[in-house]
C-alpha cells in the first residue's frame, strides 16, 4: 500500500503465518513491539508483527482510527481487498485487469470495484449534512 514503515517491514512474502502491521498507537497502547505473539486463548495460532508504520487516517479525518492492525493471511477469508494503483496509470485498464485476474479464480463470485477517494468523498458529505 506504499505505507512508510517507522520499525520492520511490511511483509515480503505469502506464508502460511500470519502477518501483521501495526500503527504506533496500537503497539504504544497495547506495548506491541515486532516479533511473534499467540493470539488465541489455546496459544496455537502464531501471528507475527513485521511492521509498526505511523498513525494514520483511512476512514475520517475528523476523528482518529489510529490504532489500526493490517492483516495478511492466507487462511482467514478477507471480505475486501485494498489494491494501490500508481498514481498515472490508466484506471480503466487496472480495474478491467482486476475483473479479469478474479474472474479466472472464481467466476462466479461477484466482484464490485470500488476507489479509494470515493468511499472518502461519501464519509465527507455524510459529515457535512
Amino acid at each position: 500500500m506504499g505505507i512508510p514503515m517507522i520499525e520492520g517491514h511490511a511483509p515480503r512474502e505469502i506464508s502460511q503465518d500470519s502477518k501483521y502491521v501495526i500503527t504506533r498507537s496500537m503497539a504504544d497502547k497495547y506495548n506491541l513491539t515486532l516479533g511473534w505473539y499467540n493470539m488465541h486463548v489455546n496459544d496455537i495460532y502464531k501471528r507475527e508483527i513485521t511492521g509498526i508504520c505511523e498513525d494514520i487516517n483511512l476512514t475520517s479525518l475528523r476523528q482518529s482510527d489510529y490504532n489500526l492492525l493490517f492483516v495478511f493471511d492466507t487462511d482467514d477469508y478477507q471480505p475486501y481487498s485494498y489494491i494501490r494503483i500508481k498514481a498515472g496509470s490508466d484506471y480503466t485498464a487496472a480495474v478491467n485487469h482486476i475483473r479479469t485476474t478474479l474472474k479466472a479464480i472464481d467466476p462466479a463470485y461477484p466482484v464490485e470495484i470500488k476507489f479509494y477517494d470515493e468511499y472518502l468523498m461519501t464519509c465527507i458529505k455524510k459529515r457535512q449534512i
